[in-house]
């Protein structure tokens, strides 16, 4: 028999052992039942240990089977929403250029900001809102009041920014899943098209696709010592001090809650927030000692500052003598001076 056949024989013998022997990770992850494939660490504790990779084939979705969703974005409501805090803008920076006696108003439905008060005060307004608020346009005017409304040109940017944030923020939550090779992209000026090939629980992969979330960033009150004027508190739950050098020099105290249970102060802070503030929590990790715990801080109510100002974020260290080395979100955002709020939030 001819030597060369022997050779041939055995080059394909080989390549088949090797095409068989890179397929055992693949093998492996089929033979997982369909609910279990994509939990995160299942496919590695099942892999063997001396399979050629560690990566199995991806079947699309016509192959496996999975989830096909359509969503649509509430663009129209992106805009409305936005009116209402640029509403709260325009207090803000008509107080600080101290034209008072306004009432200042976004509607939530329409989208509308109303501005009223006396003649004097809309005359100023005016004058303001005409050379600083250029993606707005005035609707009506009187001597006592007028509408705005934004541009045609903002409204189509703020439509897009809001599809392009939903589609961001739908990859990242797909991402955490381990869904092979998922399909997400836009689809027309208000909607995302999702395709999970292998995902097979389409209620679950509604709800948490749908959630919606909204970045703000607030002010700390420093200065609020209401939290000292509370009676009996509860076993747990106990009463301490930021003590740190502020602006000048001088000593800083300021003062807040602790303790280990978070829904019994989430309960026990009910209702008792002042004026215009709200708490918020933040969970200590104590190195070496434990859990930890939940420490309470004085909010400003109404955000100094939402996402959609963020150009840029990534994770930085704090290089702070003692307890340094605590990672932190860096971020960077284009915020016009008018939105800008006096003094700084504290980094917490």
């Amino acid at each position: 028999m001819d030597r060369a056949w022997y050779w041939k024989a055995g080059f394909i013998v080989l390549v088949t052992v090797g095409a068989l022997y890179a397929l055992v990770p693949s093998w492996t992850y089929f033979q997982l039942p369909a609910d279990q494939r994509n939990e995160a660490g299942v496919f590695e504790q099942r892999r063997p240990s001396w399979a050629l990779t560690k990566r199995h084939l991806n079947l699309g979705l016509d192959l496996q089977g999975g989830i096909h969703l359509v969503m649509g974005v509430e663009v129209d409501r992106a805009v409305r929403e936005k009116a209402v805090r640029r509403a709260e803008e325009l207090a803000l920076d008509l107080d600080r250029r101290d034209i008072k006696g306004l009432d200042v108003k976004g509607d939530p439905d329409t989208g509308i900001v109303t501005l009223s008060g006396p003649a004097d005060a809309v005359g100023k307004a005016k004058d303001q809102i005409t050379t600083g608020y250029t993606d707005m346009y005035m609707r009506r005017s009187s001597s006592g009041s007028f509408e705005l409304a934004m541009k045609d040109d903002a409204i189509k940017r703020l439509k897009e920014s809001a599809v392009d944030q939903a589609v961001k923020a739908i990859r990242n939550r797909v991402d955490k899943w381990g869904v092979s090779e998922p399909t997400i992209a836009k689809r027309g000026d208000n909607a995302i098209l999702v395709q999970l090939p292998g995902y097979s629980n389409p209620e679950k992969a509604k709800e948490l696709l749908g959630k919606t979330a909204q970045l703000e960033f607030k002010m700390v009150d420093d200065a609020d010592t209401s939290l000292t004027q509370l009676k009996d508190l509860p076993a747990g739950i106990t009463l301490d001090w930021d003590r740190y050098e502020g602006p000048g020099g001088a000593l800083v105290s300021s003062p807040y809650l602790r303790g280990k249970d978070r829904n019994q102060l989430t309960t026990f802070l009910t209702g008792k927030a002042p004026p215009g503030r709200e708490f918020g929590l933040q969970k200590v990790e104590e190195r070496g000692r434990g859990e930890g715990y939940y420490r309470t801080f004085t909010l400003d109510k109404k955000a100094g500052l939402t996402g959609e100002y963020i150009t840029d974020a990534n994770v930085a260290f704090d290089n702070a003598p003692g307890e340094g080395n605590r990672p932190y979100v860096r971020s960077s955002s284009t915020v016009p001076e008018r939105s800008s709020s006096e003094g700084s939030p504290r980094r917490t």
